[in-house]
């Protein structure tokens, strides 16, 4: 297999180089870059592209608080300085693991956001989204049916956005392979209803 390596100096030319390039598979995150810091970059990688692979490269000291504020946002951390054979071991590593399908949340995403918002703000939001997002589900069953790309494309673009708002992590990567894959790819529907009622019940226990 033929695999595309760039090296990117800031978060502006990531970004830019994403929009503009076929779809990568991983992306290596460096933690202190000029523009702005890593985590903040992965949280908007995350948001646009929910099937990118994330890999956090630091060089602070990996503790178990740093570890669980971005278990559900990097497949794994590499320590810097790493030989450079000893990093292609690790980042072969970490993508032939699978992604833990049991957890449909991005976690801590929610945790910050309603630290900022308040929980109150994610019910609200989630109230919006069944309100208005769920409908897109009969829209992209209608138009599957008559086997149009583009309405298929455009509601599962839609969708992708208003679950990756929510923290619905698995949802939004389904929504991006329909989007990807309009006519072939597994419908969302099941994993959505699954994501609402996990965020349903997170929500609860926020309360």
């Amino acid at each position: 297999m033929v695999r595309r390596l760039l090296l990117l100096g800031n978060a502006v030319q990531a970004l830019e180089t994403l929009q503009n390039s076929e779809p990568f598979a991983a992306a290596l995150v460096d933690f202190d870059l000029p523009d702005i810091d890593g985590i903040t970059l992965a949280r908007q990688l995350a948001q646009q592209y929910p099937s990118l692979v994330l890999i956090g490269f630091s060089a602070h000291v990996i503790d178990e608080t740093l570890r669980q504020r971005t278990s559900s946002l990097f497949r794994g951390i590499i320590p810097k300085p790493v030989p450079r054979e000893v990093l292609g071991q690790l980042l072969a590593h970490y993508l032939q693991l699978q992604v833990n399908n049991d957890q449909p949340l991005d976690v801590s995403q929610l945790n910050e956001d309603a630290h900022l918002m308040g929980a109150e703000k994610i019910h609200e939001w989630l109230i919006l989204f069944k309100q208005h997002a769920l409908p897109l589900l009969d829209e992209i069953d209608i138009a599957r049916a008559s086997q149009d790309n583009e309405k298929i494309k455009r509601a599962a673009h839609q969708l992708k956005s208003s679950c990756s708002s929510l923290g619905m992590r698995s949802a939004s990567q389904q929504c991006a392979q329909l989007e990807q894959q309009p006519l072939s790819a597994p419908l969302p529907h099941e994993e959505i209803t699954r994501s609402v009622a996990a965020l349903e019940a997170w929500l609860i226990r926020k309360t």
